[in-house]
């Protein structure tokens, strides 16, 4: 024929390919002769690749065998609509026998593209043999179909010439074994084992998600981000460290229990956590919150101080239970109930308590019954005490928190020029000079010191959570401790997440959270959540993964084993300074010019109001306040509708709010409403009460005394609800008993594109009709 030199030179070009492992799709490569109007086909390699498992030798060799695929390698004459049926056809079959789909696709082939014959050398097309085989004289029967022969069936001298013309056109396209391929052929695998392969693979899919360290570790870029997180977590450390041991004396612990809690749960919520800025540890708010409840424990039971250090881990243990479990309940929309004024009204006013705790370290002074009296009690008896303070102590403790406050200062002015001022630890700095100070005045014969301290590694311990005395007694305070650090751990990790453009989860954020209290219970820790001022320096060192905070547990480490004898001559008024500074960052006022400008005057009541309550009756009355009056404030917005009344244009057809379209009036006669929100038990009643109203008085502000507005009666009631998502039963049952009672009254009432599946929910409600 005179294309077969094409199909040659197209065979002979193509290298030997077994189809096994990971291979080529093949791709149906159409020769069409310019004289003729049908054309000729072979099979040969394509250029896109596809799985491994696509082209298995066995399963191919036995779908070409079962659809006589043989037949389309021959130089027999094909249409392109039997050619693309045909190949449907197959395919189809062949979707049982392989796990993937083979790809076909028809191309226009005429001889070899530029590209192939730039990488392959042309091979000679060999010359036709002058001994040919004789051809069977046996004739076939051809198939027809709408009027095409198409070969359907081969004989089986025919089979031999074909295999012929297979083995010599296409021995270097398509290279099977001898054999059938049932030898080979792979057993079927069992159901069980499938699901199981299905779990395994979708476990390791999900594992990055779900345990962060398998996703930054793997992906680390040790050149871009080892030295910024080095640096970062050695700055965050030597802020973390001194105080730990303040807030320690805080809780009215050992100061060694404050490096156990910055230890164990860095290294927990390094690997569970997804902000990358976020430091973690012992933080002041909540250092208060659980020395109350110790206090507050010891007082009111038989447990004594000695007790003091089991019931901080078992307040921990609780604590992260609680948390824990809001993170796989998928809770973490509750960071958004307390809003900002009232947070920061309850911040404010745990900072100023903190202050107050800090009065008899600060000034030198020893008061009976301090701890047993209220905040504005202590102040009082601090007040009180005032002339026996310790000049030496006040000294030392005025000293180092005027430190703090300049070095503070000259960082945010130098902020812009220097940048790398932000690390250098003001903390750690005015901690060595407290201790060297101290050692070389021997001022210990002045003030008092931190003295002897026990370091070494923690023993770990399981907390009794068995025990139902002490949960009985803690457990309220752990709820309050739970809610306020998550809430204050999530907005810190929103902030920096934002700032860095990455996502977080919140509820990943509290199985983390939670995660690092229970193991760090384990580890005589109490209840740690994330820090914003120290989250503030890792931001500013540069910390670029949560490596950082490994590198802060190290660091703790390191002082736990080795460095806490040189914190002997450490003087309490320097611990008691660095709480003070401490607790002046957390009192967050700025926004109020914001909100006089804004005249929101409902959120300055708030802040003002959960502030004083908070300052006067402890954090914990100032938490549930807070709470209670964000859920009352959600409840109240969530139970009013968004019902809207709408009036009509001049000299035009078309409804508008009548509230922002002043032009806009209503038709006489006819109240036109548009209800903006789903219909749910919550404010049905709202909706119907205030339809009512504007049906009677035209006006829904309108009071009970007033007298109507309305021109005429009401004869006709419009309801928009194209904005209704959803209908519940209880507003089903209301809402058809509405339309009864407007049926009796001769109102007819009119719904507006309401959706058919919410008009059969009225309907099977009782409703007598649905306009």
């Amino acid at each position: 024929m005179a294309d077969a030199p094409d199909l040659h030179r197209a065979s002979n070009q193509r290298k030997r390919h077994t189809l096994s492992g990971s291979v080529s799709k093949l791709d149906v490569a159409v020769v069409s002769p310019a004289a003729e109007s049908r054309s000729h086909i072979i099979l040969r390699r394509g250029g896109a690749q596809t799985t491994r498992s696509a082209l298995r030798r066995t399963g191919l060799q036995r779908w070409m065998q079962n659809r006589n695929t043989t037949g389309l390698l021959t130089n027999r004459s094909v249409s392109i609509a039997d050619l693309d049926r045909s190949i449907r056809e197959s395919t189809s079959r062949l979707l049982p026998v392989l796990p993937e789909t083979l790809s076909f696709s028809l191309l226009p082939f005429n001889g070899l593209s530029s590209d192939e014959e730039e990488e392959e050398e042309p091979v000679p097309v060999p010359k036709k043999s002058k001994h040919r085989k004789k051809k069977s004289k046996r004739k076939k029967k051809p198939t027809k179909e709408d009027g095409r022969v198409w070969p359907s069936t081969l004989d089986s001298e025919d089979d031999q010439s074909v295999g012929s013309n297979v083995s010599q056109h296409t021995s270097e396209e398509l290279q099977f074994d001898s054999n059938d391929g049932r030898e080979d052929q792979e057993p079927s695998e069992a159901p069980w084992k499938q699901k199981l392969r299905a779990y395994r693979t979708t476990f390791v899919r999900r594992l990055p998600y779900y345990v962060p360290v398998f996703d930054w570790v793997p992906n680390y870029d040790w050149r871009a981000n080892l030295m910024s997180d080095l640096i970062s977590g050695l700055a965050v450390s030597m802020m973390l460290i001194p105080q730990s041991i303040a807030y320690a004396s805080i809780v009215g612990l050992p100061v060694i229990y404050g490096l156990y809690t910055s230890w164990v749960p860095l290294v927990v919520y390094a690997m569970l956590g997804t902000s990358r800025q976020l430091a973690a540890g012992p933080e002041g708010v909540i250092a208060l919150l659980t020395g109350a409840a110790i206090r507050s424990t010891i007082a009111n039971s038989t447990y004594t101080e000695d007790d003091a250090p089991t019931l901080g881990c078992l307040l921990a243990f609780l604590v992260g239970s609680l948390v824990f479990l809001m993170g796989l309940t998928r809770v973490g929309f509750l960071d958004n109930l307390l809003s900002k004024p009232i947070l920061d009204g309850f911040i404010t006013g745990s900072g100023l308590t903190l202050m107050v705790e800090q009065g008899p370290a600060f000034f030198g002074l020893s008061i009976d019954g301090f701890h047993e009296a209220s905040t504005p009690g202590k102040l009082y008896l601090v007040c009180a005490a005032l002339p026996q303070t310790s000049v030496a102590t006040f000294g030392v403790a005025m000293a180092t928190l005027l430190f703090l406050i300049a070095f503070g200062w000259m960082k945010k002015s130098l902020r812009g020029a220097y940048p790398l001022v932000q690390v250098i630890p003001s903390t750690i700095i005015v901690v060595a000079i407290g201790i060297l100070v101290s050692w070389l005045a021997r001022l210990d014969n002045y003030v008092p010191i931190l003295g002897p301290v026990h370091g070494g590694f923690p023993v770990p311990l399981i907390p009794p959570f068995y025990n139902g005395v002490m949960v009985g007694f803690l457990f309220p305070k752990a709820i309050t401790i739970a809610i306020v650090g998550f809430v204050e751990s999530i907005a810190a990790a929103r902030k920096y997440a934002k700032l860095h453009h990455y996502a977080i989860s919140a509820n990943r954020e509290l199985v983390a959270l939670g995660s690092m209290n229970l193991v760090g219970s384990c580890f005589r820790a109490f209840p740690v959540f994330a820090s914003l001022a120290r989250s503030t320096v890792s931001d500013a060192a540069g910390a670029r993964t949560q490596l950082s905070g490994f590198v802060n547990s190290c660091m703790v480490l390191l002082c736990m084993l080795v460095l806490m004898p040189a914190f002997y001559y450490l003087p309490l008024a320097v611990i008691a300074a660095i709480v003070v500074h401490a607790a002046l960052s957390l009192i967050e006022l700025e926004d109020l010019p914001l909100l006089y400008h804004l005249q929101a005057y409902k959120e300055i009541t708030l802040l003002l109001v959960t502030l004083f309550l908070t300052f006067s009756f402890g954090p914990e009355t100032g938490i549930i306040v807070a709470l209670l009056v964000s859920a009352f404030f959600v409840i109240k917005h969530t139970t009013m509708p968004q019902l809207v009344m709408l009036g009509k244009l001049p000299n035009s057809d078309t409804f508008r709010d009548i509230s922002i379209s002043p032009e806009a009036s209503p038709v006489p006669g006819i109240i036109s409403l548009r209800m903006d929100d789903s219909l749910y038990f919550g404010n049905v009643k709202q909706f119907l009460e205030l339809t009512d109203r504007i049906e009677r008085k035209g006006c829904w502000k309108s009071h009970p005394t007033d007298s109507s507005t309305l021109t005429m009666k009401v004869y006709a009631l419009v309801l928009d609800l194209r904005n209704v998502n959803s209908i519940d039963p209880s507003s089903v049952q209301a809402m058809a008993e509405q339309l009864e009672e407007y049926e009796m009254r001769g109102i007819i009432v009119a719904f507006v594109l309401l959706r058919p599946e919410l008009a059969q929910l009225l309907l099977t409600g009782g409703a007598p009709y649905v306009p």
